[in-house]
């Protein structure tokens, strides 16, 4: 049995040669992925920005790494937090119950 010309032969995965990588379809669902990750990404840090800026903040660690912080006494605000924290950052942080009864999540990274 012969094969396909190699013009006609796919890469199994329905696309031809010639769309692999920079034809047609493919390079544009390519570069519309990358800037919907982006605009996901915008959108979640600034879900995250009022609690910074009400009860928490930003500041650096050491010459190569940030502390995040939130401190406050409700429990659901805490995880409203550590949930934003978490789909930011990948991490939860470090939780602390303080003396006056008011909980402090902590969080030290490299990357943000």
């Amino acid at each position: 049995m012969a094969k396909a010309p190699v013009e006609n032969r796919s890469d199994c995965e329905g696309r031809k040669p010639g769309e692999q990588f920079i034809g047609g379809n493919y390079y544009i669902q390519a570069i519309t992925f990358f800037i919907l990750m982006g605009i996901n990404r915008i959108r979640e840090l600034l879900k995250l920005t009022p609690f910074l800026l009400s009860d928490g903040g930003l500041s650096p660690h050491s010459k190569n790494s940030w502390l995040i912080y939130f401190r406050n006494n409700d429990k659901t605000l805490i995880k409203e937090f550590r949930k934003q924290l978490n789909i930011c950052c990948g991490k939860n942080g470090y939780l602390q119950k303080r003396k006056d009864g008011s909980f402090m999540v902590k969080l030290t990274s490299i990357k943000l």
